[in-house]
């Protein structure tokens, strides 16, 4: 949202309950988050805004996110990843796909 209240995406996160923290398998997180997506549709989800989507090694290096419409679908690279050449490698790809990273 801007200072204006205009609302310019939304954060797609996984609560396995209540707690609004996040304790547990990230790469199950995201795969129940992707899988859930595709259910629902991302266009449902967030009415045709951008979709911001933390992503883990395993979801940018097995292709996982691909399954995502690049045109809005934001890449959220988890602050936690070493940038490995398989990493560097992998978002060099998504990009030229067409997603947005961050």
């Amino acid at each position: 949202m801007d200072r204006h209240a205009h609302v310019h995406g939304y954060e797609l996160l996984f609560r396995a309950g209540r707690e609004a923290a996040f304790r547990g398998d990230g790469d199950l997180a995201t795969r129940i988050m992707l899988d859930n997506t595709v259910m629902f549709g991302l266009e449902k989800l967030t009415g045709g805004l951008p979709a911001f989507v933390n992503c883990t090694l395993e979801s940018l290096i097995g292709d996982l996110v691909n399954v995502l419409p690049p045109s809005m679908t934001v890449l959220e690279i988890l602050e936690s990843l070493e940038p490995t050449p398989d990493l560097i490698a992998a978002c060099r790809k998504l990009k030229c796909d067409g997603f947005r990273l961050a």
